[in-house]
């Protein structure tokens, strides 16, 4: 049902990815999935978050369908696996942006659960401070080249920012990064 969001089966997707999530984290304690299927994991996580499009949180009778966040949650775990390559970790990247940029107007909490995400993956896959950084820049500038104030994108590089910082987590360049693109969303748009 990914194709049709809005619809029950989001519930069934979102609470799957949860299970996962759960289920990898007791194989990393004790290594009882084998390899193909934990490869095919990572490789399932990417393709459904480059396809979710509900972004719907708490609705009204049934509850949190929360697709993004509870994804989020997955796509952190998936880079814990050291079977996580780097054509994944470019894939990885564009699952948030996907999120952030092209499904966007979350009002619960998803911006945070997807930065989460991408510190958990700086602390398992040890990328490379300019390739995160040039991330950033390359989507903050395209926002701005349009004059296009995105809440989501803004929010997310707050939360990244901040759970860097309470993480202990040194990336100078990171942090530096996201400094320069919130001080121009700021003299661009006014708000924060």
């Amino acid at each position: 049902g990914i194709d049709q969001p809005f619809e029950d089966t989001t519930f069934e997707r979102a609470f799957s990815s949860l299970l996962l999530v759960q289920l990898l984290n007791d194989h990393y304690k004790e290594k009882w999935i084998p390899a193909y299927t934990e490869s095919h994991l990572v490789d399932v996580t990417l393709n459904y978050m480059m396809q979710e499009k509900d972004n719907r949180g708490f609705v009204e009778d049934f509850g949190w369908a929360h697709a993004f966040a509870h994804g989020a949650d997955l796509l952190g775990a998936i880079a814990k696996s050291p079977l996580f390559s780097r054509r994944d970790y470019q894939r990885f990247l564009e699952s948030i942006k996907h999120a952030l940029i092209d499904v966007e107007n979350f009002h619960y909490g998803e911006e945070g659960r997807l930065a989460e995400a991408l510190v958990q993956s700086i602390e398992s896959q040890d990328p490379s401070e300019e390739e995160i950084s040039n991330w950033i820049i390359g989507i903050s500038d395209e926002l701005l080249t349009h004059g296009i104030y995105n809440a989501c994108w803004k929010n997310f590089l707050m939360s990244f920012y901040f759970s860097l910082n309470a993480n202990e987590i040194l990336v100078p360049k990171i942090t530096n990064t996201i400094e320069v693109v919130l001080k121009k969303y700021y003299q661009e748009f006014r708000v924060f």
